[in-house]
């Protein structure tokens, strides 16, 4: 009797390297990536620099994951090639048919691990381009290279050494957590509730925000608000940056207004909560995943005309564009936000067919099945 085609096919073992610990946007494409591969064809395993929310998330899911032993940075020679050999035995021993790596830091780890071993490599490249890490890993060849948006493609060739690559280069689309909640936006006509989330870091912005409002309530009688901030300081300079905002909030006498959540573990709640989704920082975002993420949600999202937001963010059909120029960013950013604040009625239902426009289009051509047989064809 003869088998069918495939029958006796083996599984790819696929080994992602993700550097952090902590769950940032290539961490959590990473994190839905091992939960819908097609558990028959692919086996992932996640190997991790260090410890964190990310390495105890997989825990809990039993999600086959090794962390790293030895602590290492690049300007410490001796520690660095201890890792580099530690990583070198995982590869012999886990032995995998494809390496993905998220980031240009885990691309030079793996590209002087694996010398010498025939081995599929790719490297995802999420964002920030640019770097010191980046020029050296662009010294590195890799059988693919991906980038999960067009703007970042651009950036990547235009400011960085030629890598070579093998088989190609692609633009991935991003899945998005598909939030299936319908519920409408302005439902409370006495409270407007804006949400930011991400990384409490300087180049996020959040204080463009509160200037905003602050002004704002100088020269209008205003509709009462609210702004929720879900993210966390990852590190000192963070930490600076966010004693600096709660200070800013006391100076304007928003801290009535302007709550910071920290680490929020359940985000569909987070933007179910709110009117209006806002990113008001300048510096464009690779993708902009919180902003596909809250009009998944059906969310009214407002951000920059920049960056990978432009795929998904089109004024007027499925959100609101911040279009910044010449470091005019308050002035835009009162100017976007006055008509959802100001006491004159609002005009509810052309806001909520924004809002359902976006998630309409995020559900269409950001899904998360689509996103996993795009990158496992690669595979």
């Amino acid at each position: 009797m003869e088998s069918s085609p495939g029958l006796n096919k083996r599984p790819k073992k696929i080994l992602y390297i993700s550097p952090n610990g902590y769950l940032g946007g290539a961490e959590r494409i990473v994190f839905s990536l091992v939960k819908n591969h097609h558990k028959t064809d692919f086996i992932p395993t996640i190997l991790f620099f260090s410890r964190g929310e990310f390495s105890e998330a997989c825990a809990k899911e039993n999600i086959d994951h090794l962390i790293l032993q030895t602590r290492f940075r690049m300007r410490n020679p001796l520690t660095f090639l201890k890792a580099i050999y530690e990583v070198r035995q995982i590869i012999k021993r886990v032995k995998p048919d494809v390496i993905h790596s998220t980031m240009a830091y885990s691309h030079i780890v793996i590209s002087l691990a694996s010398f010498g071993i025939t081995i599929k490599k790719i490297w995802f490249q999420h964002g920030p381009v640019g770097m010191l890490l980046d020029r050296i890993a662009s010294l590195f060849s890799v059988d693919v290279l991906l980038f999960n948006s067009s703007y970042l493609k651009k950036l990547h060739f235009k400011t960085l050494p030629r890598v070579k690559v093998y088989v190609k280069d692609a633009i991935i689309k991003l899945g998005v957590e598909s939030y299936t909640n319908t519920t409408k936006i302005f439902e409370n006509d006495n409270l407007i509730h804006f949400g930011m989330a991400g990384r409490i870091a300087p180049l996020k912005c959040y204080e463009l925000l509160i200037q905003s409002l602050a002004e704002l309530q100088k020269e209008h009688e205003l509709k009462p608000f609210i702004v929720s901030i879900a993210g966390s300081a990852k590190n000192a300079d963070d930490q600076k940056y966010f004693i600096f905002l709660k200070e800013l909030v006391l100076q304007y006498g928003l801290n009535m207004n302007v709550h910071f959540l920290g680490h929020t573990p359940s985000m569909e709640h987070f933007y179910q909560s709110l009117d209006v989704f806002i990113h008001t920082s300048p510096t464009p975002e690779p993708f902009g995943l919180v902003m596909a993420e809250a009009m998944s949600a059906g969310r009214l999202v407002i951000g920059p005309n920049n960056g990978g937001t432009k795929d998904f963010l089109i004024d007027g059909v499925t959100g609101i564009v911040l279009y910044y120029s010449q470091e005019n960013y308050i002035p835009v950013i009162k100017n976007a936000i006055l008509p959802l604040l100001a006491k004159k009625s609002l005009d509810k239902q052309t806001l909520n067919v924004l809002a359902k426009n976006g998630q309409i289009f995020i559900h269409k051509e950001h899904s998360m099945a689509e996103m996993t047989r795009s990158i496992e064809s690669f595979y």
